[in-house]
């Protein structure tokens, strides 16, 4: 069976930096979520919405459709 991606091509699109977490030097190293102060996430959010905006109204979207669905179901 073949690689479809062969050593020297590296990945590429949206999910890049899921395939290799070390290629982005950016990104926080596992479990340093936990370590995580209220201003570490404010900052990262911020980051977000600068870099990638369309992310930041879509989590925006899914938790108020999430946030909806749980006041609906407390009123019934």
């Amino acid at each position: 069976m073949t690689d479809p991606t062969p050593d020297d091509e590296q990945p590429t699109g949206s999910f890049a930096p899921l395939a290799d977490p070390a290629a982005d030097p950016e990104l926080p190293p596992p479990g340093a979520a936990a370590d995580a102060t209220g201003g570490d996430v404010v900052a990262q959010i911020e980051r977000l919405a600068q870099d990638r905006p369309e992310a930041l109204i879509g989590l925006a979207f899914g938790i108020g459709f999430l946030l909806a669905m749980v006041v609906r179901r407390l009123v019934r």
